[in-house]
């Protein structure tokens, strides 16, 4: 990694809780926008220093994408679905797992479940038979909760993610419902 490597690493930190602390107390969509973009920024070009922070890092997303109810909102949550995206396509899909399954288990609010469904979706095709298989377990209890949400979208999400669970491992899925 070299000099830069190092520095980055040092400073990540702080970089990083300046712009969560952005995200979560401003409410000016340009200034969250930017926030979510400089983050975007960090993932693509350091991702590995997201380890330490990676649950702090995807909450502070969740939320920015749920809050700010003024005219940039969508461009920001827009920004957040894509930074998360890249955030979880750049990890190994076992560790994706780790970080989604909490979110669809526990979750209250719909927006950020189905966030998190629809993430997990993109997990699950990416996953080899054994891994999926393995994690299962762990995360349709509340993929299948989930599909009693009055939320249409949140129920969309849970039947795009059992397809691609399905086009996974087969019939294999069949007895785990």
């Amino acid at each position: 990694m070299g000099a830069n490597g190092s520095v980055t690493d040092s400073c990540f930190g702080q970089v990083f809780l300046v712009l969560s602390d952005v995200l979560g107390k401003t409410q000016c969509a340009e200034t969250r926008l930017g926030a979510v973009a400089a983050l975007h920024a960090l993932i693509t070009h350091c991702t590995h220093a997201f380890e330490n922070y990676l649950n702090v890092g995807v909450q502070a997303l969740l939320e920015a994408y749920v809050t700010g109810p003024d005219s940039g909102a969508h461009n920001v949550a827009a920004g957040v679905v894509s930074a998360l995206n890249d955030l979880l396509a750049a990890l190994p899909v076992a560790r994706s797992f780790d970080v989604l399954t909490p979110l669809v288990l526990t979750s209250t609010k719909s927006s950020v479940l189905c966030l998190a469904i629809r993430l997990l979706s993109t997990a699950v095709a990416r996953a080899a038979p054994k891994v999926l298989f393995t994690q299962l377990r762990a995360f349709l209890p509340g993929l299948l909760d989930a599909f009693q949400n009055p939320s249409t979208d949140v129920r969309k999400a849970v039947v795009f993610t059992l397809v691609e669970a399905y086009m996974v491992l087969g019939e294999s899925l069949m007895p785990c419902l």
